[in-house]
């Protein structure tokens, strides 16, 4: 069974609109927009993914991941932020991306789930 994607925000519509998007990908999405609502979710099946939008302030944003972590180790964390043209991986297991475009969210969390592992000992972004 795949794992769930986590979406994290402050702005209600946004993340509504944004886990109804990333269900597109045939995943459990469920949101959470405090470090109480993530203590809530059940620890199975695992969050594989969490994707952190820029409604919240980055020192949040940081925190939401290190809670993500301690609950689900091997989650992958994305990072929305409002302007970067070309998405980043700036660590093992997290990821930076724009947020304004739907399409790019999807190919972005596709890519991390799909392709990203941290035994492959490729770059980012390489394709055999």
């Amino acid at each position: 069974m795949p794992g769930t994607i986590l979406i994290c925000g402050h702005d209600y519509q946004l993340l509504h609109t944004r886990s109804l998007v990333l269900a597109l990908m045939g995943r459990e999405v469920v949101a959470a927009s405090s470090d109480v609502d993530i203590e809530k979710i059940p620890p199975a099946p695992p969050v594989e993914l969490a994707v952190i939008g820029h409604s919240l302030v980055d020192k949040k944003q940081r925190e939401l991941a290190e809670l993500i972590r301690k609950r689900w180790s091997a989650a992958k964390i994305l990072y929305l932020v409002k302007m970067l043209e070309t998405p980043t991986q700036i660590s093992d297991a997290e990821f930076v991306c724009g947020s304004t475009d739907p399409k790019l969210l999807i190919e972005m969390c596709r890519r991390i789930l799909d392709e990203y592992s941290p035994h492959q000992g490729q770059a980012w972004g390489s394709r055999d």
